[in-house]
């Protein structure tokens, strides 16, 4: 009868355990395709915004050509990687990207290439957040599965051996490990990956509750670097990219732990500010921040900036807050440009404002 008893509890654990590890590796192999496909999508959306810096340079120089050229293809790659790891719907996807592209490689140089640029980012914008949906479904499936894990396990573990119970905890141990290592890809998704900063998905999101808020007290900050192509064509990309990633930490140490600082894309920074009424105060001190010279692998560079500001209100739309934000920056940005030529006219030996 022991025996009997014995071979059951067993059997009941050996059942237990298994259908616990199919289902902790099912929702942990969801988790790694969801993340790998949202991967995907991020190495296109890299290329995609590489392909439009390549077109916006052929349109000054015709010949940079060969570099639009090898963009283009660098982006049937990312294409193509997208299409191995994918689904059905996502493949289809591939296909349109890939069709625009070679519209957009055929139409080089001439200016129409760029309603393709607009065609793909319009093409890739949905299927990125479905991605990001997906991903977030794939980690709930895998919490609410380690969830009933962690307390059936014990229950019928009271019946086992201490060595089948401390497998068990292993086991439950396991799979919570996995769902930080899925949280941990989760945030990935929200976040620069040169600078660090939230990235323009994650500051959209914070900024959506704002926007349905009644009570919403609070400003996006919009700061564009000024002349920074001179940066980049003057002493190349690594340079550019550690101005940013400088920048960055500067934009980080100076706004409030009630704001949220995020990289938009390319040199474009955006702050969302809480109250609304300390937004021209924390303009001021960014502004500053920003101009303060730097030295980057033995070059001396003073960056400047131009930020425009643009108050939250209820029931606006987001675009509508950006493009007031933006609309803002580039007022700025003439009078800046403005007061430039009017100090060079009163001191023509004045230099370049990036080296002084």
């Amino acid at each position: 009868m022991a025996s009997l008893g014995l071979a059951l509890v067993a059997g009941v654990l050996a059942f237990v355990g298994s259908v616990g590890v199919h289902r902790m590796l099912d929702s942990r192999q969801r988790v790694s395709d969801a993340s790998g496909r949202l991967t995907a999508y991020q190495h296109v959306q890299r290329a995609l915004a590489a392909e439009a810096l390549a077109q916006a340079a052929v349109a000054h120089d015709p010949a940079r050509l060969p570099a639009a050229r090898a963009a283009a293809h660098a982006l049937d790659d990312a294409v193509g990687e997208v299409r191995r790891t994918a689904s059905a719907g996502d493949r289809d996807t591939a296909d349109r990207l890939a069709a625009l592209n070679a519209v957009y490689a055929r139409e080089l140089p001439s200016p129409t290439a760029v309603d393709a640029l607009g065609s793909m980012q319009a093409v890739l914008d949905p299927a990125v957040a479905r991605s990001a949906a997906q991903l977030d479904a794939a980690m709930h499936h895998q919490r609410v599965v380690v969830n009933r894990m962690a307390w059936r396990g014990p229950l019928v573990l009271t019946l086992a051996f201490a060595l089948l119970g401390t497998c068990w905890l292993l086991l439950v141990r396991f799979g919570r490990h996995a769902a930080a290592r899925a949280d941990a890809s989760h945030q990935l998704a929200l976040e620069d990956p040169l600078t660090g900063l939230a990235n323009r998905r994650a500051f959209e999101s914070a900024l959506a509750p704002e926007l349905a808020s009644l009570e919403a007290d609070s400003a996006v900050l919009l700061l564009d670097l000024d002349d920074f192509k001179e940066i980049n064509d003057t002493w190349g990309h690594d340079i550019g990219d550690q101005v940013l990633k400088t920048i960055a930490d500067r934009l980080a140490e100076t706004v409030r732990t009630t704001d949220l600082v995020a990289r938009m894309g390319g040199d474009e920074f955006a702050v969302l500010v809480r109250p609304a009424a300390s937004a021209e105060v924390l303009r001021e001190r960014l502004q500053v921040a920003v101009s303060e010279p730097m030295v980057v692998r033995g070059v001396k560079l003073q960056p400047h900036s131009s930020i425009g500001v643009a108050p939250v209100s209820a029931g606006q739309l987001q675009e509508d807050v950006l493009r007031a934000a933006d609309v803002s920056l580039y007022a700025r940005k003439r009078e800046r440009v403005e007061l430039s030529l009017l100090r060079q006219r009163r001191s023509p030996e004045n230099g370049s404002p990036l080296t002084r």
